[in-house]
């Protein structure tokens, strides 16, 4: 069974989907940032996701390293922040596994599949509550109330040219 602080993190992953993942030994990966997606979390504390390396072939694909999520989106109250040990996974049959729809041959090879097993969880909601001021309100009220009275006995300024066309 599921504890629930891995069931709200999950939700919360599912809800906002995209990460950036950090990697902070450059020995391993050659970016120390990545943007990511993340495909799928688990019950055993894993949260699965691909990068690529396409374009660079300086890769290490074995042992376990430490590694750093952090799920933001605009819009969204919160942001989660998650640390753990990522694994490299380059096994097709790995990646066929976790995918529920069949790839093509071509991302086998330019795609690494990432596994991070979550030890540490930092959530942290957005959202400030606004202090209740009512002499502040009252004071906004008031120059509310001023400058409609004021609009009303002066009406709308038409526009005049500043010199005239000859």
């Amino acid at each position: 069974m599921q504890s629930p602080d891995l069931t709200f993190v999950q939700l919360k992953i599912a809800e906002i989907r995209t990460a950036v993942f950090f990697c902070s030994n450059n020995t391993i990966l050659p970016l120390p940032a990545y943007i990511v997606n993340a495909i799928k979390t688990n019950e055993n504390h894993l949260i699965w996701f691909f990068i690529s390396t396409d374009w660079n072939n300086k890769v290490f694909r074995h042992g376990l390293f430490p590694g750093k999520l952090e799920f933001y989106k605009k819009g969204y109250p919160f942001t989660l922040k998650i640390e753990g040990l990522a694994k490299l996974i380059h096994n097709k049959t790995d990646m066929q596994d976790l995918m529920t729809v069949p790839l093509m041959e071509e991302v086998y090879n330019g795609m690494l599949l990432v596994s991070v097993k979550i030890q540490r969880v930092k959530y942290k909601e957005l959202i400030s509550i606004a202090t209740f001021n009512p002499i502040r309100m009252a004071i906004s009220r008031m120059k509310k109330m001023l400058h409609t009275l004021y609009r009303r006995k002066t009406g709308p300024v038409k526009w005049q040219p500043s010199f005239k066309i000859q």
